[in-house]
């Protein structure tokens, strides 16, 4: 999920960095390993834009 989220974030071409925070080691390095994920499927893609405007943007957009 966490990986997931990130490597969501970091294919954006507007976001240069990521600055998740961790509790441990291994928090840390699941972290940095989601930048070498491959690329999200054009499919999860549309999904999780869907899930995001519909649930998240409402919520947070304003705060940027």
């Amino acid at each position: 999920g966490v990986q997931m989220a990130l490597k969501w974030i970091l294919m954006h071409s507007e976001v240069s960095c990521v600055i998740p925070g961790a509790k441990n080691t291994k928090q840390l390095e699941e972290n940095i390993s989601a930048s070498e994920l491959t690329d999200l499927d054009p499919d999860v893609l549309k999904g999780v834009k869907i899930i995001y405007e519909k649930f998240i943007k409402p919520k947070v957009h304003h705060r940027w």
